[in-house]
């Protein structure tokens, strides 16, 4: 069923699809229900040039600019081709280095007046002091962080979920993630969001 994208464009937008792409339970199957779910949210964005525009960063050992803003007239058709890099030899999930990939790296082509957006998905998320200090350099470059966990494999600490963005969704499992479309959509669509540290409340 065809859905009319969101023109979320009172503020110009660059968002940034951080993906965890390390090793899953269901394997490749797990990464097709990602891929599915950011075509969901893509589709339902109004995303051109003077509006929204999109980039990935897959990480898992190491993070890797997969789509670049300024491939957004391609956006759609390269989350397709998007690679899996996780076997069970490769299970380790550097979100850290993938927000300072993100904000050092991505956001220096994006557009001067744009909101900054972060949309992190995930089942690993832990509390250290590097992730800290990466969520921190976040904040202070005024990039909004928002956080898709999917919970049911024990990777995610719910307290450290609760308190890095007031903008989280929570799946048990990947094929539930395009049920938060919508919800997802509306956090990119509604503005800037409080971004906090693991330890608690930003000052």
């Amino acid at each position: 069923m065809f859905v009319r994208p969101t023109d979320c464009s009172e503020v110009n937008k660059d968002v940034v699809f951080v993906v965890d792409s390390s090793w899953k339970p269901a394997d490749k199957q797990s990464w097709l229900y990602i891929l599915s779910f950011l075509q969901s949210v893509v589709d339902r964005l109004l995303i051109t040039r003077r509006t929204t525009r999109v980039a990935v960063v897959r990480y898992s050992d190491a993070a890797n600019l997969s789509i670049a803003l300024s491939q957004v007239d391609q956006a759609r058709l390269l989350i397709s081709g998007l690679r899996y890099d996780g076997d069970e030899r490769n299970d380790v999930s550097d979100l850290a280095h993938a927000l300072d990939l993100t904000r050092s790296g991505v956001f220096d082509g994006a557009q001067s007046d744009a909101w900054w957006v972060v949309v992190v998905i995930t089942e690993h998320l832990q509390a250290n002091p590097t992730l800290s200090a990466a969520i921190d350099d976040l904040r202070s470059a005024d990039i909004e962080l928002i956080v898709v966990a999917v919970t049911g494999y024990g990777g995610v600490e719910v307290d450290t979920l609760s308190k890095i963005s007031s903008e989280t969704s929570r799946v048990d499992d990947y094929h539930q993630l395009t049920d938060m479309t919508a919800e997802v959509v509306q956090y990119i669509c509604d503005g800037k969001h409080e971004i906090q540290t693991p330890q608690g409340k930003s000052p």
